[in-house]
């Protein structure tokens, strides 16, 4: 832990002395702030084997602040809804007597560019984690990790190294925290790599966020295993099929650090490219993500309700209207494991509309 604050220090006066090489080239950082935003309302309809069928109606709202101060360096800072601080989902249920909602820090760092190659980012981020197909097994598409990212791309070749905090604890020197990396090759429209992610200090602890673990295999209150946890992952795009863009993905994990339920894939398509008024997209994935394959408070909290110990398939439709309003229309049909250690069935609907300014 003491090299780790080392280089945390050494990084904050590097980035100290290089903002000083730039201080001729800035601009005030009010003419350069832009805006983006946007609002998606949802309905959903869950049926879980064994229990009632639910309906409810969800909400999303999302501002973000972008100011690029010098050539050189780039802040962001966003907000969005949220209940209860959950890392993983921006949505809000519209329940409690039409009660105010929460509207929090989603994301808040800096990108500082030192090359034209390489990059810096530093603190709660818009996570720079390589995804094929924008597949969640790993990470859910709302997670904004804390932390510092380097990002090395050249020519064919890309190279993320990450280091999240998942937790700080007051009274121990056992800090929580992720440290991994990925290397990609990108050539002819092909985007394949590896990647690898050690969680230090994490067996043992009480589950993150809420203590609860979502389908992860426990010894007491804490996690029964590390997590060491491997990735091949290619994505393949042709725009040639029909005139529409076709896209194949896959991502394969493994825990390393055990044997016990360890690991967990995907593997899916998407035809077309919802970008604009007209446009659409329609897609469809299958994955099996056993309990102890990834770190299960930051996979997908759509599929199988969130969690590991699921497996099934999604598809998805898109179509982006006038005032490019996006519609969007998503079936789940899954199958999770129960506390006897069986699948059960898990089907969930999702129909968006998504207003963007």
């Amino acid at each position: 832990m003491e090299f780790i604050m080392y280089l945390r220090i050494r990084l904050f006066f590097f980035l100290f002395i290089l903002s000083f090489t730039s201080l001729y080239a800035q601009t005030s950082a009010l003419d350069t702030i832009s805006i983006t935003g946007d609002f998606r309302y949802r309905y959903e309809n869950i049926d879980k084997e064994g229990t009632e069928t639910r309906e409810r109606q969800r909400v999303r709202a999302r501002l973000g602040f972008a100011s690029k101060p010098s050539d050189q360096l780039e802040i962001r800072i966003g907000f969005a809804t949220v209940e209860d601080g959950n890392p993983v989902s921006e949505n809000i249920t519209l329940s409690s007597g039409s009660s105010k909602k929460d509207f929090a820090l989603s994301y808040a760092y800096f990108n500082y560019s030192l090359s034209d190659e390489l990059n810096i980012m530093g603190g709660k981020l818009r996570n720079p984690w390589f995804r094929a197909g924008g597949q969640p097994i790993i990470f859910d598409g709302d997670l904004t990790p804390e932390g510092l990212a380097v990002i090395y791309k050249k020519d064919l070749w890309f190279l993320n190294v990450v280091n999240f905090q998942s937790q700080e604890n007051k009274s121990s020197t056992k800090d929580p925290q992720m440290f991994g990396g990925q290397l990609g090759l990108n050539i002819g429209g092909l985007i394949a790599g590896v990647g690898y992610q050690d969680y230090l200090d994490t067996q043992g602890e009480v589950p993150f966020y809420d203590g609860k673990a979502r389908g992860a295999t426990l010894d007491g209150e804490g996690y029964k295993y590390d997590y060491d946890i491997a990735e091949l992952f290619f994505q393949y795009t042709n725009s040639d099929i029909l005139n529409q863009r076709l896209r194949l993905y896959g991502i394969a994990t493994s825990n390393l650090a055990t044997n016990d339920a360890d690991s967990g894939y995907t593997v899916g398509a998407q035809l077309g490219n919802a970008s604009g008024q007209g446009s659409w997209l329609l897609g469809y994935s299958y994955y099996d993500i056993e309990r102890n394959t990834v770190l299960s408070l930051y996979t997908d909290s759509d599929i199988g309700g969130g969690g590991t110990g699921k497996r099934g398939s999604t598809v998805d439709a898109t179509y982006v209207g006038a005032n490019n309003v996006r519609y969007q229309l998503t079936y789940f049909a899954n199958e999770i494991l129960n506390s006897a250690d069986q699948y059960i069935d898990y089907n969930r609907l999702h129909l968006d509309a998504q207003f963007s300014f």
